[in-house]
């Protein structure tokens, strides 16, 4: 009778430990289920996030694409119409230059003219001049 009494302790201790177990076990899988919902939450929250992240960070980069894009169109039509601004100059320069030059040579070509004109002038005067004195060097 001592041996099952001992036995039957024994049966009861056993059957207190498994019912603790089974509920230290159920305790413990529904702290893993909150864990894990928990973990859940954080993963699609932390996903949520970096989407609207690098959905901010997509739009910000193509608004500097965009605009440096812009400005590099900027730049470039600015440099366009600098090189021919530039050559608008040049040529004008040049056609100024020309124009001047063949001014110059016209000028220069008509006091030469000019030069011709009075020296043969001044040569008829002075002949002239010498047949006036002849002349009344003669009378006298």
């Amino acid at each position: 009778s001592a041996r099952v009494t001992g036995q039957d302790g024994r049966i009861s201790d056993n059957h207190r430990r498994t019912v603790q177990l089974e509920e230290d076990l159920k305790r413990a899988s529904h702290d893993l289920q909150e864990h894990v919902a928990n973990f859940d939450h954080k993963t699609t929250s932390l996903a949520t996030s970096m989407g609207t992240l690098e959905s901010a960070v997509n739009t910000k980069m193509g608004n500097y694409a965009e605009d440096n894009a812009k400005k590099f169109e900027s730049l470039t039509k600015a440099q366009t119409e600098g090189k021919v601004k530039f050559e608008e100059l040049t040529r004008s320069v040049g056609m100024r230059f020309d124009v001047a030059h063949e001014e110059r040579e016209e000028t220069e070509t008509k006091l030469q003219t000019r030069v011709t004109q009075l020296a043969e002038e001044s040569a008829r005067a002075d002949t002239e001049i010498r047949k006036t004195l002849l002349t009344r060097t003669d009378e006298l």
